[in-house]
């Protein structure tokens, strides 16, 4: 985004999340599923720090900016609430490919507004180098890391397969400090964690993250295969939590 335009960047990212959406209501097997959920990932993966580098580009330090954020933060756990009831209530009233679907239409409404109302920002001082070693191993490692946690449960802890893949993730995850420490225009300046507030924060939004997407994986297995819940009274057993989020956000 700093590099070619922060406003192209979101575009581009709402376009490949938008037929990602329509892709995964047309799947028609499980394969073709992963598949388009995996490209509908990478979407949301420009369109969210585009749009908080947007956020930051276009409003000035201090309170306009903090306002801003509040709003921001505010509003992306209140479509977690909205998606958690619509999500279900189209599950249970229609079928499951409706809850991509519905995603189309805001896809396409939120492009055309982008393209009138953003304005186009890019870093003219950044180095003009992608760091795309770094992006490899980091995303690399990550998965292998995550593969490696999720093969244990069937192939166990001390199987070659799972042993192999937590070296291949330190291995790659290892180059990728040492690509950072050495690259003229490193993806994460690893100098920056020298800040302590800055420091503190990542750790604090790691231990957050962890909790949070442990509770809402566990609990929707519990709520609907251990009390039975069907999808939209689910969706609306999570609105308490999410409340508190958004109340907590605006504070």
């Amino acid at each position: 985004g700093d590099l070619i335009g922060r406003k192209r960047l979101f575009l581009a990212g709402l376009v490949v999340f938008t037929v990602a959406s329509l892709l995964n209501g047309l799947a028609v097997n499980e394969g073709m599923l992963i598949a388009t959920r995996a490209l509908q990932g990478l979407g949301a993966a420009f369109v969210s720090p585009a749009a908080l580098s947007i956020i930051s580009t276009t409003f000035s330090e201090g309170k306009e900016r903090a306002r801003a954020l509040g709003v921001w933060a505010a509003i992306a756990i209140g479509g977690a609430a909205v998606g958690l009831i619509l999500g279900g209530l189209l599950t249970q009233l229609l079928s499951w490919p409706w809850i991509f679907f519905v995603n189309v239409p805001v896809g396409i409404v939120t492009f055309i507004l982008s393209l009138r109302l953003i304005p186009e920002s890019r870093d003219e001082h950044a180095e003009r180098a992608f760091d795309v070693a770094g992006a490899v191993t980091v995303t690399g490692g990550l998965m292998s890391l995550v593969y490696a946690i999720v093969k244990s449960e069937t192939a166990g802890w001390t199987s070659a397969t799972t042993i192999g893949f937590f070296v291949l993730s330190a291995v790659l995850l290892a180059s990728f400090v040492v690509i950072e420490l050495r690259s003229k225009a490193p993806l994460v300046r690893l100098s920056i964690f020298r800040v302590r507030s800055l420091l503190t924060a990542n750790v604090v939004m790691l231990l957050v993250a962890c909790g949070m997407f442990a509770m809402f994986f566990f609990n929707t297995l519990y709520i609907q295969r251990v009390l039975g819940y069907g999808p939209l009274k689910a969706g609306l057993a999570f609105l308490p939590f999410t409340a508190g989020i958004m109340v907590s956000a605006g504070l």
